[in-house]
């Protein structure tokens, strides 16, 4: 599973009702290396390896990618406080892998490093000929440079994408991917679970489960949480009227 942490708000009530999530430009995220890994990409180097001479080069190296976050863990005490409303809002538990692909939409999670790792562009180009050069070239010889190029942006993107400075471990990020930015339908199956906020009034939940039925979503499971005094822990337990 993975969680999206929200205000109760106009917002999340519309996105919910029109089963969406927003997928925002990483250029607008808040830390400003998110998704800036450099990449050391040298087009001579690569035009003067004879494998690859009469090759087209991309014009970039990865195209338009816009993601949506979420985080592994839903009883993450600081996700509650920096993105539910300091535990008024709710977390919004959504299924994984087969779900995500289902959903025609790339899944990953996000590792954490005290260095910037260096991406080099040639580098990883052999490294995926040598792991398995019959998936690259025909029994003639002839190079699908589409399927090579397809695969090593795939491969950077991953890494661009899914590394983030140590100091933003605490956060356990999952991302979904897509080409296309702002409010994505995503499947109503998807949801799976709605954890409230040990703060978000009992009025509140009802109405929650209420526009949840009549909005055809199946299935969704709901959790209260609560907060432990003996070890600094947010505890969630199914929710009982």
């Amino acid at each position: 599973m993975i969680y999206r942490f929200r205000p109760f708000d106009i917002r999340t009530i519309s996105s919910l009702l029109k089963s969406e999530l927003y997928f925002s430009d990483p250029k607008d995220f808040n830390d400003p290396f998110d998704c800036q890994i450099p990449i050391d990409f040298n087009p001579k180097a690569l035009k003067n390896n004879l494998e690859f001479k009469n090759v087209k080069l991309p014009k970039e190296v990865y195209g338009n990618i816009h993601i949506c976050c979420f985080s592994r863990e839903r009883d993450n005490i600081l996700q509650w406080s920096h993105y539910a409303d300091s535990h008024r809002g709710i977390c919004l538990g959504f299924g994984e892998d087969n779900d995500i692909r289902k959903w025609n939409r790339s899944l990953i999670f996000v590792d954490y490093a005290k260095k910037m790792p260096k991406i080099n562009y040639f580098k990883i180009l052999n490294e995926l000929i040598k792991t398995d050069r019959n998936l690259y070239y025909d029994i003639n010889g002839r190079l699908n440079s589409r399927k090579l190029f397809t695969d090593l942006d795939a491969v950077i993107m991953i890494e661009t994408v899914g590394t983030k400075q140590l100091e933003w471990k605490y956060e356990q990020e999952a991302r979904i991917l897509s080409s296309t930015n702002g409010n994505l339908k995503y499947p109503k199956e998807l949801l799976k679970e709605i954890i409230f906020g040990f703060k978000l009034k009992n009025d509140d939940k009802i109405i929650i489960k209420g526009m949840i039925s009549s909005a055809g979503y199946k299935s969704v499971k709901y959790f209260d949480c609560t907060p432990s005094f003996n070890n600094y822990k947010i505890n969630v337990s199914e929710y009982v009227e």
